[in-house]
C-alpha cells in the first residue's frame, strides 16, 4: 500500500511530538517558564498522543520505511527540493510546514540525506540528495560527485 506525504507528515509528527513529551515531561510539569509558549504548546500537545497511537505509528514507520526502500532498489539516490518554499521573512508567526514538508518523510524513514545548494542564480535553492540506509559511503560519492559537477557550472 502506497503512503501519501500527508500520512507520512502525521506519522513522523506522532512520533516526535510523543517522544519529545515523553523526554520533557518533567521539566514542563516542574519549569514550564523555561519553554516559549510556541514550544510548549507543541510539547503538551506530545502528551495527548495514546499509548496505542504511538504504537500504530511506529508499525506505520516501519511499513513505510519498507516501502520507500522498495521504490527506491533501483537508484543510487534521489534528488528533491530541500523546502516547499522560498525562506520566509523573520516573524513571530512563521508557518514551518512548507519549509519541513519534504524533508519529514526521511526524518521519518531514517534515510541519509545531504542538502546541498543548487547551482542557480538568485535566491539560493536547496537540494537534498536521499540515499538508503546503511549505504552512507554511497551517498557521500553521490553528493560530493553533485558538488564537484556543480561547481564547474
Amino acid at each position: 500500500m502506497a503512503s501519501s506525504l500527508d500520512e507520512m507528515q502525521r506519522v513522523c509528527l506522532e512520533i516526535m511530538f510523543s517522544e519529545a513529551a515523553a523526554f520533557h515531561s518533567m521539566w514542563m510539569a516542574d519549569r514550564p517558564d523555561d519553554y516559549g509558549p510556541e514550544i510548549l504548546a507543541r510539547l503538551r500537545a506530545g502528551l495527548g498522543v495514546t499509548g496505542p497511537d504511538y504504537v500504530r505509528a511506529l508499525s506505520d514507520q516501519r511499513r513505510m520505511s519498507a516501502h520507500v526502500a522498495r521504490s527506491m532498489r533501483r537508484f543510487d539516490a534521489i534528488l528533491l527540493p530541500s523546502t516547499a518554499t522560498v525562506a520566509p521573512l523573520i516573524a513571530p508567526d512563521v508557518d514551518t510546514q512548507p519549509l519541513v514538508r519534504f524533508t519529514r518523510p526521511f526524518n521519518l524513514t531514517g534515510q541519509p540525506v545531504f542538502s546541498l545548494p543548487a547551482p542557480v542564480d538568485g535566491l539560493p535553492v536547496g537540494i537534498q540528495v536521499i540515499g538508503h540506509r546503511g549505504r552512507d559511503v554511497e551517498l557521500v560519492a553521490v553528493a560530493a560527485g553533485l558538488e564537484m559537477a556543480w561547481a564547474n557550472r
